[in-house]
């Protein structure tokens, strides 16, 4: 084998195993602000999708964003949602949300405060809705974007963490859930501007 042959082949590996290493499941520690780590299979649907989860522990459908505020500082918006729990009941303490972003551009969304309860298999809607903040900056890049580039959908990807209790068998666990997000919603601005 001849060196640029070589080198090639290192590249490619190498190339491989970042592309590998980027797809790899998000890792956590044992226990985030006191509360052990559960995984759990959560399926995630856009506003309208079914929250009758099938094969998982549980389904949340995101609701259509609302605009709530413009100004210098960029726009915030409120987002509301539902899910069902399969086995469990409980209580949610707060949810954070890690590395939101929508077409590859970062929204930042406030820790929701909101305490509630809910049962295995009944729907439970959020109490109040999720705040989601878009810079100035970022609000110019996605315009820009969105004006180069228009797209029939967009895609949301991120990490939520559901700190709660959870009872199931008589008992109650303290623990925090992370609940990978990636769904394709649809690209409200095009409607935005027929009307």
């Amino acid at each position: 084998m001849t060196r640029s042959r070589i080198i090639s082949a290192v590249a490619v590996i190498a190339a491989i195993m970042a592309l590998a290493s980027a797809a790899a499941p998000q890792n956590f520690p044992k226990k985030i602000r006191g509360y052990k780590v559960h995984k759990a299979k959560i399926d995630i649907v856009a506003s309208g999708g079914s929250t009758r989860p099938e094969g998982s522990d549980g389904a949340v459908s995101v609701g259509s964003p609302t605009l709530v505020d413009i100004g210098i500082s960029g726009i915030v918006l409120d987002v509301d949602g539902s899910f069902t729990a399969v086995d469990q009941s409980g209580s949610i303490d707060f949810l954070t949300f890690n590395d939101l972003r929508v077409n590859g551009i970062s929204v930042a969304a406030d820790e929701y405060r909101h305490s509630f309860s809910f049962s295995k298999n009944e729907l439970t809607k959020l109490p109040s809705p999720v705040r989601v903040r878009i810079g100035t900056l970022t609000l110019a890049r996605a315009a820009y974007r969105e004006y180069v580039s228009s797209t029939e959908s967009w895609k949301v990807t991120g990490t939520v963490l559901a700190f709660g209790r959870f009872r199931k068998f008589g008992m109650s666990f303290k623990r925090v859930v992370p609940i990978n997000i990636s769904l394709l919603i649809e690209n409200p601005i095009p409607a935005a501007l027929r009307n």
